[in-house]
């Protein structure tokens, strides 16, 4: 229940079967606030923690049976002592885990209450032993009967005690034993020994022409050869306390899945081991719950005719006769096809050399034809650019006409003074013709040039009038076929660069693609009607930046805002003849 004093009600809690939110049983015997307050319940059906906000529960070791006791230790970990050993929290998974040893004896023991020393060692008590845990080296020690625990004679749901000076208070039954941590002797020199190797059912003693070099009782590794594959080992632990009483688990690793207690016989033995790496391990336990481990790594070497390097001569072995029959059957097919095929060689030749022929034909008809498709897309472009120069061409033409009938008007006069000043404006007029006849050759120029094949020859450019040219061309050509098509054309040349060698006609035709490829997807977003979508078409030239090591070259980029290149053909752009147009 919970009570709350600013209306003094009061809660209960109680577990519901079907509402795994609330707790996991009414009896409850513990409850912990940790250092974070949050509260936790044992129970006789595992831990509940409380969420204060929501009033739900979150149940751990449910079917554990009694979790005895909850304690925070000083560096936060939080533990639990329950009917069937000792356990931790792991705040990341949210889980609590055994943390003894499973073949530990104290895994089997009920964990009471705990209390923590100055040295941040942990003290709980079991029903018939005191048991200490390092938080630093995570070493566990029991103190039984030998220390002086009367056997069964603690109540483990009771609470542990450390006074101001230290002492540790453990409750029992008729009383309390009491102690400061650093006067109890836990040290043993409890260890495993080997006491007897045998291989093949016979003994193995060290010596030069022995298997082992060291005693039998130190060694750590052995190497046997494949036909000694037949080990028994017999071990003893050094504990002279309760000799009678110490424990022994032994496991074969890479052989054996699980520990085996070694319950009458201090021995193991393995017969017929495949070759391989084992590690043999043995554990201890005594009555205080110290272990002892020992470990031999054992490595059974196979015959020579399983090895790396025999398979590795089978292997070349088996290439090499494959090759044999290989080359002997190539050699005899290579026999009787040779006549067939020196005459269908011929045969072929010639077909190839009429093939190549057409090939090379048509390949350059249709280079010539891709030029007169992108000619035609200039063509309206080009009259459009040609009627501009023609136009002042004829109208300077007329106005010199008049000027020169008012010249002959004014000589009859006699007005030479307005004769010369009529006379400069015929010859001004005469200069603009001149300039607009010349603009109109250029253009004729550039549209014959652009159409007759390469000739592969570079002449000196100027790449900044070569592609203000073709973007007037291509817009001029598009609003003649279409007169709702409108575009904001931006261009930044970069002045400083001077006429570079190129192939006018090739570069052309690429700066012409790539315009009229940008006006075409313009278009076409256009068409879908986006509010406030302004079509642009931008032409920049610029100098390549040092950083590209590429000395002093150009750069032109054309850029639209249109829908852009879709993701999943992108790398398609460079293949000959691929479109994206109806």
């Amino acid at each position: 229940m919970r009570y709350d004093p600013k209306d003094h009600s009061i809660n209960h809690f109680y577990s519901k079967e079907d509402d795994s939110s609330t707790l996991s049983s009414n009896h409850v015997g513990k409850i912990y606030e940790d250092r974070s307050g949050v509260l936790w319940m044992g129970s006789d059906n595992g831990i509940n923690r409380l969420d204060k906000k929501t009033g739900k529960f979150v149940r751990y070791l449910a079917g554990n049976g009694w979790a005895l006791y909850v304690y925070q230790d000083s560096e936060g970990n939080l533990w639990s002592g329950a009917e069937k050993g000792l356990y931790k929290y792991d705040k990341k998974l949210d889980r609590f885990f055994n943390f003894i040893d499973t073949q530990s004896e104290l895994n089997f023991a009920s964990f009471g209450g705990v209390t923590e020393d100055d040295a941040k060692t942990l003290w709980f008590f079991s029903q018939s032993a005191i048991i200490s845990l390092n938080l630093v080296t995570h070493q566990t020690f029991m103190y039984g009967s030998k220390y002086g625990v009367v056997p069964n004679s603690m109540a483990t749901w009771k609470a542990a005690y450390k006074n101001r000076q230290g002492r540790i208070f453990i409750p029992n039954g008729i009383g309390f034993y009491t102690f400061f941590p650093g006067e109890l002797t836990g040290k043993t020199d409890f260890k495993i020994i080997t006491t007897n190797l045998l291989i093949n059912s016979l003994p193995v003693l060290p010596g030069k022409e022995s298997i082992i070099q060291k005693p039998v009782e130190d060694i750590d590794e052995l190497v046997l050869p494949y036909n000694q594959n037949n080990v028994a080992f017999n071990f003893a632990a050094i504990d002279y306390r309760e000799p009678q009483a110490t424990r022994y688990f032994t496991m074969l690793q890479n052989y054996d899945d699980v520990w085996r207690e070694a319950l009458y016989e201090k021995g193991s033995s393995f017969y017929n081991l495949p070759p391989g790496k084992y590690v043999y391990k043995i554990k201890a336990f005594n009555t205080d719950g110290t272990k002892a481990e020992k470990a031999i790594n054992i490595v059974i070497t196979p015959p020579w005719w399983k090895t790396w390097w025999a398979y590795s001569v089978y292997g070349l072995l088996l290439l090499a006769t494959i090759f044999v029959i290989y080359r002997y059957q190539k050699q005899r097919i290579i026999n009787i096809e040779r006549q067939k095929r020196q005459q269908f060689e011929l045969v072929q030749a010639k077909e190839i050399e009429k093939a190549y022929t057409e090939l090379k034909a048509t390949q350059a008809q249709l280079i010539q034809s891709e030029k007169m498709v992108s000619l035609g897309e200039l063509t309206a472009g080009i009259a459009h650019e040609i009627q501009n120069p023609l136009n002042f061409v004829n109208n300077f033409s007329e106005v010199n006409k008049e000027l020169l009938a008012e010249m002959n008007e004014e000589i009859e006069k006699g007005n030479y003074d307005e004769v010369k000043l009529i006379a400069k404006d015929i010859t001004a007029n005469e200069e603009k013709i001149n300039h607009h006849g010349k603009r109109a050759d250029a253009i004729v120029k550039g549209m014959l040039q652009h159409s007759r094949s390469s000739t592969g020859v570079k002449e000196p450019t100027d790449i900044n009038a070569l592609c203000d040219e073709y973007l007037r061309l291509c817009y001029h050509g598009l609003r003649a076929k279409d007169k709702s098509f409108n575009v904001t054309l931006k261009t930044d040349f970069d002045e400083t660069i001077e006429k570079i060698n190129i192939i006018p006609q090739d570069i052309g035709r690429v700066i012409l693609n790539l315009i009229t490829n940008a006006f075409y997807v313009i278009d076409e977003k256009k068409k879908s009607h986006i509010d406030n979508y302004e079509p642009t078409v931008e032409v920049t030239t610029s100098r390549t930046p040092p950083s590209w090591g590429r000395g002093n070259g150009v750069i032109i980029s054309v850029k639209d805002n249109g829908n852009g290149i879709p993701q999943k053909i992108l790398d398609k752009i460079f293949q000959p003849f691929f479109t994206t147009k109806p």
